[in-house]
């Protein structure tokens, strides 16, 4: 009998890469070395601290500060839009509190970028689960295929041309919610003939537009990867800027964040 195709291969080359990405982050690895903890700790401390009368500011300086920094481009500063959109929404702080608030809000942010993060890394999940229901298929396609011309099955009279439905369309692009990152979906198999009463020209017919649509998840696959990619990357750097000024937002007294109107 034979063994898989290649499509296997490099369905478990995806694979690795998406466990990779997951692991390490951004391409440099630098949120590697950060303690996430400490700034989970202080991100809980405050909001445990703010009087429950300035969330909707909160939420409307995380929506201005994902608005603007979106819009300023990839060179722009993360703490910097934060202290703008702080400035904008509480007049009347003080520095101190200023640089809290801006802390705040880009510990905020960083939560809905996971959240975003958490929604792609489920799309590539299902599309490697896709990619085994081919690979399922084209290995059992290929065993009627061996077992038929053994059995010296003839070839039909007429080729089938018609094209042979694998996965439901999906071109269009998903965008996450918070950061915007588009990526495409994962497809739906719906393949669902019965191998064994097929002839020998339908299962080399069907063959090929089910190798068509493996390659064409594999493609999308990619493209969802880089998605990914660039979001974990994004992520880094706001943990970065995070890590480095967690050493003055642990010595602000509650008493402090507790005065903040």
């Amino acid at each position: 009998m034979r063994t898989k195709n290649k499509a296997s291969g490099s369905l478990i080359f995806l694979s690795v890469l998406t466990l990779s990405l997951l692991a390490a982050g951004s391409s440099g690895g630098q949120s590697q070395n950060i303690d996430r903890n400490q700034v989970l700790k202080e991100q809980y401390r405050i909001k445990k601290q703010l009087h429950p009368s300035l969330q909707s500011k909160i939420s409307q300086a995380v929506e201005s500060f994902k608005e603007n920094f979106l819009t300023s481009g990839e060179e722009s500063q993360p703490v910097f839009v934060a202290s703008q959109v702080v400035r904008d929404q509480f007049r009347t702080v003080s520095p101190t509190q200023a640089r809290l608030l801006g802390f705040y809000v880009l510990c905020q942010a960083t939560s809905a970028l996971e959240e975003d993060i958490r929604l792609i890394t489920a799309e590539i999940e299902k599309m490697n689960q896709a990619k085994e229901q081919i690979d399922v298929l084209i290995a059992s396609i290929e065993e009627q295929i061996e077992k038929k011309t053994e059995e010296g099955a003839q070839e039909s009279v007429e080729e089938r041309e018609e094209e042979t439905a694998v996965v439901k369309e999906y071109e269009t692009l998903e965008t996450a919610p918070h950061f915007k990152a588009e990526y495409p979906k994962s497809p739906e198999i719906i393949y669902s003939k019965e191998l064994e009463k097929m002839s020998l020209s339908e299962l080399n017919n069907d063959m090929y537009y089910i190798k068509t649509a493996l390659n064409s998840v594999h493609s999308t696959s990619k493209i969802t990867v880089e998605a990914l990619r660039k979001e974990m990357d994004l992520r880094d750097r706001f943990l970065i800027e995070l890590y480095f000024q967690c050493e003055e937002i642990i010595n602000i007294d509650d008493a402090e964040i507790k005065s903040i109107r």
